[in-house]
């Protein structure tokens, strides 16, 4: 082999490992799209998912409205019964009840 088909040899197999890395490209090009196609619709999922539970948090906050209300009106009847055990307490020691 003289030196013009060692350089055509070695040119001939840049030229193959240029078309491998070409089909090498095209396939990562292929799963970029794939995978980005996948993120968008998980991300409009996310959004979605989000939305539903703001949703059910406002819910839950005005369904617990009726029972916080609840429990602040017991709290206050608490609050009375220890006014009006400490008066009567006060009226016993004072003797007038």
């Amino acid at each position: 082999m003289d030196r013009d088909d060692i350089i055509l040899a070695k040119l001939e197999k840049i030229d193959t490992k240029q078309d491998e890395m070409a089909d090498r490209i095209s396939l990562i090009e292929i799963t970029l799209a794939k995978n980005t196609k996948d993120i968008e619709h998980h991300i409009k999922r996310t959004d979605l998912l989000e939305e539903h539970i703001n949703g059910s948090i406002d819910t839950i906050k005005s369904d617990m409205k009726p029972i916080n209300d609840h429990v602040t009106f017991i709290k206050n009847i608490g609050k009375l019964i220890a006014v009006l055990a400490a008066i009567l307490t006060f009226l016993k020691t004072m003797g007038i009840v």
